[in-house]
Order: structure tokens, then C-alpha cells, then sequence
């Protein structure tokens, strides 16, 4: 019989066995006094007393802590924090005016088209570390057919890309369709060599690759140098005052072990990027989610967990102690990474989950429900000499917004509409959370203006696709950049047409002949390009919008009309009458021509 049927769960006294095991499998059974997991669960289980064999170090009263130091530690820090209720005094901006630079470096002042803009990303020496790469991967394949790929044709290959983002169809090879094709494309490259540029397009050496399971294995190894030599350049332009941490999907369907689902977001499976961003939704930095080896952070910080590593480690390139404003959601939020960034120069908010604030014991959503709508609670703490504070503000939900420079005060008025007394009212919210609607959709307004004009080639390889999205972003990149240098106002479409006829004439010649187009018998009309069509009675040049249908040969017929007898049945099927150039007369039949009055009567 079990102890706990007959003594009872809450006094069964569980001794240690000497043998070190604290359970024995022959005691297991699957009978029905085993209670289901959902129940265990549910129910608020009573720990077992642990009663240790006895020595003459300790005593019988003594109850030894089993736990390991380095726990009880890691707790003992976590009680430190003490939240006080409490409003901070009113945030002004003038006492966090940014002091930084947003002047544009003298290389990026002398772009003056867009394609020179787009080209500031996308180097020459870019393109021509591409074309390497292709050949090489093309000799790899099959080195007795090497590809022979040029620079101008990988330019070519890029701006017809680009013009695929402006002008969608369901197919590729549409776009080379002798019915719905465009002269755009069909006029700059065959379908085979374009298909065949695509086929060996690559990024990296294949020899250099590590197999998974070594130390220097790398999952993005095909595309890292691309990623590179753009992070490069993209941490070349002055950082704005409000930066923006959050993550963006490169839609995909390909089956891949870096696919990931995010319900959040306008697509939902893809490759994960975590962008650094501006206001304005220029991309500053970028990293693409590759797994446990993305989990890196930089030496001078501390390891502050998986998801708040992504913004040390993409903030670290912005300069420090010039009153930048950090913002990031509830996934990045926490503690430790608030007093990091405060301690460096940066000033953080975002949303927070309540779990990852011990010790704060704010209302629930039920209780602040039953206030009412824009009812708000504050609270003070100071952890490692860093003054945090946390404002829960219940709208139709809860927000929980951690930051070190700005609290609720002062607040301001927000109109809702409330369904249960149909109409709208005012209701009050803290400056925490007007500051963060206004600074914080940086990379969503990046999407949004990548997702208006996307490349959507498909192709089988994986990281094809992200090149794809890294050339989407370095237009809409060069066409934020040009916004922000010049007044000329052009719209992204306009923008990324530019850019893809510059590429699509590279090593195109342009220029005209000298003189007049020859015509090597001038009395006959032709229909070729460059020719006019003349007119069919007086032979005169007519205009290009005026129809021009040649004549056609009459038919032969046996015998004519006036070689017949009068009482011919032949007479009788005459075809219907064509009007002539003569008002007064009609010609009647194809091969005789009698001359008859408007009445019928015979001349």
C-alpha cells in the first residue's frame, strides 16, 4: 500500500535512500491512484520534509537548505529591488536635447541622381565581388562550361530585378512573352542567360564552408560577405536622435531550418531580421536571426539574455552620451538591459512584461478595468544607482512601459470611443506613452514601403531570397537618403524606375546615326520601323496614327461580264454595288466596272 493513501499527503515524510537515488523504478505502476498532470497543475502541492541522517555537526532542529549558494544569490538580488509609488517631476525635452551630428559625410553630398544614391549602397566593388563569385561557383559546378559572367551583365541583372519589383507577373519568364512581355526586359537580356545568371548567382566560396557541428560552422555562410559590405556602408550615415530595435519577416515559403513564424507581423513565416531604425525608417544596421550562434554580444557588455543581447549588440555603433532615444518592445525589454543602456549614454523605453519585474505588486488589468479607462499607476525604483520608472495605463488593455528618463507626467487627453455609452470621450495618458507611439514605428514603416514595390522572383536556393530583400532595402534606403539631402520631391516608384533603366542600359549605346534613314524604293510603301506609310491613291507620306491597309488583288474570274450572253444567269447574281471615288457613280463587281446612274439607268 502507497504511504501518502494511508498517512496522507501533507504528513508523508520522504527519507533519502543511501544509495543516493531519490526514486525506484520497480515501485512504479499505472494504476488508478495516479493522479493526471492537468490535476497536479491545478493543485497547490505541499513540499515534502526532508529529514537528513543525523551528525554530530547538526542537531534534530536544524533543517538544511538544499538549494545550491549561487540560486539563493540570484534571488537574494532579485528581492533588492523595492518599488515605491511615486511621480517623477515632468518630462521636458529640453533637458534631453540630442547633441550629435546629422550632417550627411562629403561623399554622401555629392550624390545627385538616384541611381548614384542606390550605387552608394551597392559599390561597384560590390558588383564586382558578385561577378567573381558567380563565375567561380559556375567553374565549381562544371569547369569545362564556366559561366563568363561580366559586371555590366550583373548590372543588368540587377535592374531588371528592380523593374520586376514595379511591374508584377505571375510568372518569371513572362516578362520575355511575345504577347504580354515588356520591351524593357526582353530588349536587355534573353530569358536563358537571365535564368542562367540566377542559377549561378553566389556570395561566397564554397570551399571556405564548414560543415555543421565545427566551431566555425556559420548558417548564413552563403550570404555573410553581402551582409558585411552592406553593414558597412549603411553605418556610414549620421544616426538620428529617436532609434528604434525591432524585428521585420522576409516572407518566404521555402522549407528551412531558419523559417520562422511571428503571428504579429503582415507576413508571418519567414526569415526573422532584427533592424536598427530611425523615425524616418531608414535601416541603420541590420542583423538576420540565424539561431543559437546569433546569440553574441559585444565584450565590453555584459550577457543580458537572448533577446536583449539583439540591442546591445545593434547599439553599439551609436555613438554615446549625445542623448539618444532608445525604443524597443516588450520581447527586448528587461531590467538589466534598461541600466545598461542609461549607464552607456542611451536613454531606453519600451513595454515590458510584468514577469520580468519582480517585486512590483502593480493592479491588475481587472482591477484598473473596474476604474475605468485611462486610469494609471506609477512606480519608483533605483537599481544600480539607475532611477527606473513603471507606468501600468489601462486603455481597452494594459500597457506596462519601463524606461530611465521619462515617467507619466505631464499627461495629456486622448479621445476613445466607449461602445457601452456610445460616444466618445476624453480620457488621460501618460507622457511615456505618447513619446513611445510617436518614436517607435521606425521599422514599421520600413516594411510597409518595402512591401509596396517587392521583388518576388522565386528561386530555389535560400539565400537567394535575401538578397532579393537586402536589394529592396537599399532602394528604399538610397530613397530616404535622397529626401533627406534634397527638396525635390519623387516617389518611390519614380525613385526605383530610375535606378532600374540606369542598370538596364549599362554597356548600352545610345547614340543615333547622323542623316536621314534610307529607302531603297521609294514607290513602294513599307511597314518597317523608322519608315512612313504613304498613302494608297496619291502616294503622299500619311500619318503615323492614320490606318494603312494595302489593296487587295482582285480575283480572277473565268470569263468577263461583257463577253456573256444578256441571258445569262450570271447577270442575275451580281454582288452588291462599291461606292466609287466618282459621287454620281458605283462600281459594281470586282472584275467588270459599269458605269450606271444614282436611278439604275444605263448610260
Amino acid at each position: 500500500m502507497l504511504p501518502s493513501r494511508f498517512y496522507g499527503t501533507a504528513n508523508c515524510i520522504k527519507p533519502i535512500p543511501g544509495d543516493g537515488s531519490l526514486s525506484n523504478d520497480d515501485s512504479l505502476s499505472d494504476s488508478d491512484d495516479d493522479v493526471p498532470l492537468s490535476r497536479l497543475r491545478n493543485q497547490t502541492r505541499k513540499k515534502p520534509i526532508i529529514i537528513l541522517p543525523s551528525d554530530s555537526d547538526t542537531s534534530d532542529d536544524e533543517i538544511v537548505d538544499p538549494r545550491p549558494k549561487n540560486l539563493k544569490q540570484k534571488r537574494a538580488v532579485k528581492e533588492k529591488i523595492i518599488w515605491t509609488e511615486g511621480k517623477m517631476p515632468a518630462y521636458d525635452e529640453n533637458n534631453f536635447n540630442f547633441s550629435g551630428s546629422l550632417e550627411l559625410p562629403e561623399f554622401a553630398q555629392e550624390l545627385e541622381s538616384p541611381a548614384e544614391f542606390f550605387q552608394f549602397f551597392f559599390t561597384e566593388d560590390l558588383i564586382t565581388f558578385i561577378t567573381e563569385q558567380s563565375n567561380l561557383k559556375s567553374t565549381q559546378v562544371n569547369v569545362n562550361k564556366p559561366a563568363n559572367i561580366t559586371t555590366t551583365e550583373i548590372e543588368q541583372f540587377i535592374g531588371i530585378v528592380i523593374f520586376t519589383s514595379l511591374v508584377h507577373m505571375p510568372s518569371t519568364r513572362m516578362y520575355w512573352s511575345n504577347n504580354i512581355g515588356q520591351h524593357q526586359v526582353n530588349s536587355i537580356m534573353t530569358c536563358n542567360k537571365f535564368e542562367m545568371i540566377k542559377r549561378h548567382l553566389h556570395f561566397n566560396n564554397n570551399e571556405d564552408f564548414k560543415p555543421p557541428g565545427t566551431q566555425s560552422h556559420d548558417k548564413l555562410f552563403k550570404i555573410r560577405p553581402l551582409i558585411e559590405k552592406l553593414r558597412e556602408r549603411l553605418l556610414l550615415i549620421p544616426k538620428e536622435e529617436y532609434l528604434a530595435v525591432d524585428e521585420q519577416i522576409i516572407p518566404t515559403k521555402a522549407r528551412h531550418q531558419l523559417k520562422q513564424y511571428n503571428p504579429a507581423k503582415p507576413h508571418k513565416w519567414g526569415y526573422k531580421n532584427q533592424v536598427l531604425s530611425g523615425v524616418s525608417g531608414f535601416s541603420y544596421d541590420f542583423d538576420i536571426f540565424a539561431g543559437d550562434q546569433s546569440n553574441i554580444f559585444p565584450s565590453d557588455a555584459p550577457d543580458l539574455g537572448v533577446s536583449s543581447n539583439v540591442v546591445t549588440r545593434l547599439t553599439s555603433t551609436v555613438p554615446r552620451n549625445v542623448n539618444h532615444k532608445i525604443f524597443f518592445d516588450n520581447w527586448f525589454n528587461s531590467i538589466k538591459l534598461q541600466v545598461y543602456l542609461y549607464k552607456n549614454g542611451l536613454l531606453p523605453l519600451g513595454i515590458i512584461r510584468m514577469n520580468r519585474v519582480p517585486n512590483a505588486d502593480m493592479p491588475t488589468e481587472k482591477d484598473l478595468k473596474k476604474i475605468g479607462r485611462g486610469n494609471m499607476v506609477e512606480k519608483i525604483a533605483i537599481v544600480d544607482d539607475v532611477k527606473l520608472r513603471l507606468v501600468s495605463w489601462y486603455d481597452n488593455k494594459v500597457d506596462n512601459l519601463l524606461s530611465a528618463f521619462v515617467g507619466s507626467e505631464p499627461t495629456s487627453t486622448k479621445t476613445r470611443y466607449f461602445r457601452k455609452d456610445k460616444q466618445y470621450k476624453d480620457i488621460t495618458s501618460p507622457q511615456c506613452v505618447d513619446v513611445y507611439n510617436r518614436h517607435m514605428g521606425g521599422v514599421d514603416l520600413l516594411d510597409s514601403l518595402l512591401g509596396l514595390y517587392r521583388i518576388k522572383i522565386r528561386s530555389r536556393q535560400w539565400y537567394k531570397k535575401i538578397f532579393f530583400h537586402l536589394v529592396d532595402m537599399c532602394a528604399v534606403n538610397a530613397w530616404l537618403l535622397w529626401r533627406r539631402k534634397t527638396d525635390q520631391y519623387i516617389s518611390l516608384l519614380d525613385f526605383k524606375l530610375a535606378i532600374s533603366e540606369h542598370y538596364c542600359k549599362a554597356g548600352k549605346s545610345i547614340s543615333r546615326k547622323r542623316g536621314r534613314p534610307s529607302i531603297s524604293n521609294p514607290g513602294t510603301p513599307t511597314l518597317s520601323r523608322g519608315n512612313t506609310p504613304t498613302s494608297s491613291r496619291t502616294g503622299t507620306p500619311t500619318s503615323r496614327n492614320e490606318s494603312f491597309t494595302p489593296r487587295k488583288r482582285a480575283r480572277k474570274t473565268p470569263a468577263k461580264v461583257q463577253d456573256l450572253p444578256l441571258n445569262s444567269t450570271r447577270l442575275s447574281k451580281t454582288p452588291p454595288p462599291a461606292v466609287s471615288d466618282d459621287e454620281n457613280t458605283m462600281n459594281i463587281g470586282n472584275d467588270d466596272t459599269r458605269n450606271v446612274t444614282k436611278k439604275g439607268e444605263k448610260i
